[in-house]
């Protein structure tokens, strides 16, 4: 059987009337689709809705009534009946504030108020007469609010909780300023702030507990809220222990919208069938022309741009229809500005926008472009991972403005040492492959992608530490930092990015700590930074925890041979790690910003130890070391005159030791502050003179009682010509300022002698005795021989 020959008219209109066809199903599909997804983002939008407004008005609520906590614990009388615990006074206090502003005029519908002390101990409770009395109204809150710790516990608290199978909203108030005295806790109706949601939606809304009971319904809810024409829709809002409380829901009316897809679909399938059964062809053609072949060029160029970002900004020419015209302008349009967009993107990304060196993606990137090819047997490269000394102690004292002046002083410094220029004139030229980027706060590092050895590196380093020692003139203020530089190389260090990144971390710790400029990175530094993290974390504990103890050196009268003073000396007996050496947890105490609690520490306690020698008949006074950022502490004057004022003691009997490193990092600070302390009658003394930066000349500015010789010109007085001439000066120096003098690390008699022929006033050492417990230097002052115990440190 043959099959009939069909004419090519046919064939075209058996095309035609099938894609009519296929147009018409498509445009009654499309509009299912279309009607199910606007239902669907109508009640998605509805939920989003009623969720954001429930969240308002909650946080409404909590500011409410947060406000009346505040005005509450404000009043005088409050304040007087919570000190007294008076529960009566404090009843009728919170009596009156249910005829507060807030509670008639409906603001919030207060249910309870209860004080509470410190650890939620019950103190007072006053509820709405309607309200259940049956115990704490939202016990998981108090709950949440007992585990807090620290600071926690000074901040305001509130959340949903259900009690009696009400559902109420409660709000925990501190009651103190920086003491935190005790609790002030609010419990409203969360109802009654909710219906608000029915004006602000402009909908009917209806509010239910999980379990189905009615707490509110709108006069206009349909008792059949999903009927046709209607969307419902609603959120659940959990309670504080995360348990569904309550629910809202809202009704929206869309007959409009019902009446509106209808048309539309009917609109488009009308459309498809008169195009369909009227020109298909031409349109086809015509679309190809003016449409279909420009819309393909602009797709090209989507999909090129998305594998080569080089053709952002470049504009695109197509011709087509004025619409499609239209179009390939926006889109050159949207390119350019894309292109702008990306370039501002990448430098943002890659860029440090306070200093503009390239920051840690940068590095990042450049890291895993020199490790890609390691497989094949990359070259070898080094890292160097800066930190700048004493930056925290600059930004805390004079500020973040100044702070941020000097990194970018910083940044532009390295930049010229790594281009081997200096601020004395040009040094040795860089290459131009290197990289320096600020990682963030005080902290650089430097990608060094030609350098093999460990020589050539700590050239670097040195050459970058050397161009950080001369002072930095910012914000009116000649500022001394340093910089502690940790170095590794690949692959001898690590082969992936974040083992040579934290194994600089660990050099430069190492080099901080040994104040050794630069360290090149070692397998064993890897459990000293373990012990690091570890005392970091114990530090805080220690200085309120009795693990610091005080140990006093004697100090003798050269002249007279008697006991003049001692040194208080902080030990730390960690409970694991046993000792804790001073020079290793000061430096930590400076970094982590504890210094000025451990300084109050021991300023307290050696004040209080040496008022007790002096009550045992031993006329001798005390001597605490400052550090650099006690000087920049704005309340340290006024922290000495309680001191003193707290144990009744002779401020001429105390004498406070600073290093000449303090002194010199910022000496115009550090004169006023000195200045202040002498007003109070307070010795002053300069430790370690001779190993700083200042010169003698420099000394006659400081209002100084004191200087005190360090022991690395004392250990060989005896026997070296040029220590003795040092001393000598000093001498002299001292005697023409009448300051006293104090050597250090007296060991022997021979120093002992040579110091006294020398004029040399006061002396300390093992020789004289060991620095000792408070109780042995009692027994030491008791004795009549003097004689020395045992000279252990710990």
């Amino acid at each position: 059987m043959r099959t009939p020959a069909l004419s090519l008219r046919s064939i075209f209109g058996l095309i035609v009337g099938f894609m009519g066809v296929l147009a018409l199903a498509q445009a009654w599909v499309s509009g299912e689709v279309h009607r199910s997804h606007a239902y669907a983002n109508q009640r998605q939008a509805m939920e989003r809705l009623i969720h954001l407004k429930a969240e308002d008005l909650l946080a409404d609520l909590a500011h409410r009534a947060g406000d009346l906590a505040a005005s509450l614990q404000s009043g005088t009388a409050f304040q007087q009946a919570f000190q007294a615990r008076d529960t009566m006074a404090l009843a009728r206090i919170m009596d009156d504030q249910f005829h507060d502003y807030y509670v008639t005029t409906g603001m919030l519908k207060l249910k309870e108020l209860a004080v509470y002390g410190p650890e939620f101990a019950p103190v007072a409770r006053r509820r709405d007469t309607r309200a259940p009395d049956t115990g704490d109204a939202c016990v998981p809150l108090l709950q949440r609010a007992r585990a807090r710790s620290g600071p926690d516990r000074m901040k305001l608290l509130s959340g949903l909780c259900e009690h009696a199978r009400q559902p109420y909203f409660a709000v925990i108030h501190p009651i103190g300023g920086l003491r935190l005295k005790g609790y002030v806790v609010v419990v409203t109706d969360p109802v009654h702030n909710l219906a608000e949601m029915e004006r602000m939606l402009g909908m009917p809304v209806a509010i239910r507990t999980v379990a189905g009971a009615t707490l509110y319904r709108s006069q206009g809810w349909s008792a059949d809220p999903a009927s046709a024409g209607t969307i419902a829709a609603q959120h659940v809002l959990d309670g504080i222990d995360g348990r569904p409380l309550v629910s809202v829901a809202a009704v929206e009316n869309v007959q409009a919208l019902m009446g509106y897809l209808p048309r539309v679909r009917f609109m488009v399938m009308a459309a498809g069938a008169a195009v369909t059964l009227a020109a298909v062809g031409l349109v086809l053609w015509v679309l190809r022309r003016t449409t279909l072949q420009p819309l393909r060029v602009l797709t090209d160029r989507l999909q090129q741009i998305g594998t080569n970002r080089a053709l952002l900004g470049q504009p695109l020419h197509v011709g087509g229809s004025s619409e499609i015209r239209a179009l390939a302008r926006s889109f050159n349009d949207m390119n350019d500005e894309l292109g702008e967009l990306y370039g501002t993107l990448e430098t943002m990304a890659f860029t440090d926008p306070l200093t503009g060196l390239p920051n840690r993606n940068r590095l990042q990137e450049r890291l895993y472009a020199q490790l890609r090819p390691s497989r094949e047997g990359s070259s070898p490269f080094a890292v160097l991972l800066m930190d700048i000394d004493r930056f925290k102690f600059v930004n805390e004292t004079l500020g973040h403005s100044v702070g941020d002046l000097l990194l970018k002083a910083v940044a532009t410094r390295l930049q010229g040492a790594l281009r081997g220029e200096t601020p004395a004139g040009p040094g040795v030229a860089g290459r131009e492959a290197d990289l320096i980027v600020r990682l963030g706060g005080d902290e650089f590092a430097v990608l060094l992608p030609t350098v093999a050895d460990s020589a050539a590196a700590t050239g670097v380093a040195r050459r970058l530490g050397q161009a950080m020692e001369t002072p930095f003139a910012v914000g009116g203020h000649q500022l001394r930092v340093g910089a502690s530089i940790g170095i590794v190389l690949h692959p001898q260090h690590g082969t992936s990015v974040n083992d040579l990144m934290r194994r600089a971390d660990v050099a430069m710790y190492k080099a901080k700590q040994t104040r050794a400029g630069h360290v090149v990175y070692d397998a064993g530094f890897d459990a000293n930074s373990l012990r690091r993290l570890t005392l970091e974390r114990d530090l805080r504990e220690a200085i309120g925890g009795g693990q610091l103890v005080l140990h006093y050196q004697p100090k003798i009268d050269l002249r007279s041979g008697r006991v003049c003073g001692t040194e208080a000396l902080v030990r730390w007996r960690h409970p694991e790690l046993g000792t804790v050496p001073p020079d290793e947890f000061i430096p930590l105490a400076e970094q982590t910003g504890q210094i000025r609690a451990l300084t109050a520490w021991v300023l307290d306690r050696a004040v209080q130890d040496c008022t007790g020698f002096r009550k045992r008949g031993h006329d001798i006074g005390v001597a605490v070391n400052l550090s650099a950022v006690n000087l920049h502490d704005g309340d340290l004057c006024e922290e000495v005159k309680q001191v003193l004022a707290r144990w009744q003691f002779d401020p001429a009997a105390l004498v406070l030791e600073l290093t000449e490193s303090a002194v010199m990092a910022d000496p115009e600070r550090t004169i006023e502050v000195l200045e202040q302390l002498r007003a109070h009658g307070v010795g002053l003394s300069i430790d370690d003179f001779g190993t700083g930066h200042s010169s003698l000349a420099y000394v006659k500015r400081l209002p100084v009682t004191e200087i005190k010789v360090d022991r690395s010109f004392v250990r060989d007085v005896a026997s070296d010509t040029g220590d003795a001439a040092i001393i000598r000066a000093v001498v002299e120096l001292a005697r023409h300022r009448a300051l006293d003098v104090v050597a250090e690390g007296v060991e022997d008699a021979q120093t002992y002698a040579r110091l006294q022929s020398l004029g040399c006033g006061m002396a300390q050492g093992y020789f004289i005795a060991c620095p000792m417990p408070a109780e042995s230097c009692v027994d030491w002052l008791d004795a009549s021989d003097r004689r020395m115990p045992s000279c252990s440190t710990a």
